[in-house]
């Protein structure tokens, strides 16, 4: 005979009726599957909200980045505005001193040959003096020359 033709004894059904889950470990079971099932719609629900949000700050974030960056970019700008202006004056000034130091050293060169034309119109007029004098110039003899 068969294990299932066999007949089966109060205690041996019992047995195997323990072995199943009984309505109140049954409606346990559910109530604990329904708490997880809600906890994975929030989550599912939280996921969504917080892709949301991720996606908003993404936005927020790129505005302020490009806020900051159009700002420092005026501020540079305006630091290279007021460096180029305080490197041209200090160019200007430069150049200023070097033309007065260039006008002082040909003023030294002019102070020394001031009087030249001066001494010039003496030393042709004394000339003009000793050309004129026949005394100052004798007949000059001339040489001879050996044969």
């Amino acid at each position: 005979m068969n294990d299932d033709e066999k007949p089966v004894t109060r205690g041996e059904l019992r047995a195997e009726l323990d072995k199943l889950a009984t309505k109140e470990q049954l409606a346990s079971v559910e109530s604990g599957l329904q708490r997880q099932f809600e906890t994975f719609a929030t989550q599912t629900a939280t996921k969504s909200q917080f892709e949301t949000f991720a996606a908003q700050l993404t936005q927020v974030t790129q505005r302020q980045f490009e806020s900051f960056e159009a700002r420092m970019a005026h501020t540079m700008q305006k630091q290279l505005d007021a460096a180029e202006g305080r490197l041209a004056a200090e160019i200007a000034r430069t150049a200023t001193a070097g033309g007065e130091q260039t006008r002082h050293e040909i003023g030294v060169l002019d102070d020394r040959y001031r009087d030249l034309p001066g001494r010039v119109a003496l030393l042709e007029r004394e000339l003009d003096d000793h050309r004129r004098d026949a005394a100052a110039h004798r007949p000059t003899r001339s040489r001879r020359r050996p044969t």
